[in-house]
């Protein structure tokens, strides 16, 4: 019960971290959008491995695993560092403060020591520090981004700042 109450808490963190940044302003030009789509491919296969290192801790809890609980909890400390890191990176870190971009990815760090703590603590040391995560954006919402989404450009290329003599509107 304790590995499926973590587990349900690690995934619900995962989700709210996910969809904490607005993610229509993580694309802003050709390069952006291509890290966003590629990145995306390792947040995907870490949400699947996640699932896939819960079952392997359970297994070694009830001495079905040929691995040993360190190399079992690397299979739920590797995926959510790779998932919360990879999110910070293409969405959260352009529009979060310093102290969000301090604790979101200290905390994935901090997740992969989480396997020195001997099993089902390690699941709750991870929970616990998702949830953490998770209060720290709650208290710190989305900022304004740092560097505009377009700039205004004028319909003439020979009419800099839309005025026939390049100069910018006195007002």
């Amino acid at each position: 019960m304790v590995i499926a109450a973590a587990a349900f808490v690690s995934t619900a963190a995962l989700w709210w971290i996910y969809f904490w940044p607005p993610h229509h302003e993580a694309i802003r030009s050709f390069g952006s959008s291509l890290r966003y789509g590629y990145v995306h491919y390792f947040v995907f296969a870490a949400a699947g491995a996640l699932s896939a290192g819960i079952e392997v801790e359970i297994d070694v809890l009830t001495g079905r695993a040929v691995l040993d609980g360190t190399g079992a909890s690397f299979t739920v400390a590797i995926p959510v560092a790779v998932f919360v890191l990879g999110i910070w990176w293409i969405a959260v870190k352009d529009n979060a403060g310093r102290l969000v971009n301090t604790v979101v990815p200290l905390g994935a760090l901090v997740v992969l020591l989480d396997p020195v703590i001997p099993n089902p603590y390690n699941l709750i040391a991870t929970a616990g520090v998702l949830v953490l995560m998770v209060v720290v954006l709650e208290l710190r919402p989305p900022v304004e981004r740092r560097t505009p989404l377009r700039r205004k450009v004028s319909g003439n290329p020979a009419e800099p700042h839309g005025r026939p003599n390049g100069r910018p509107a006195k007002g």
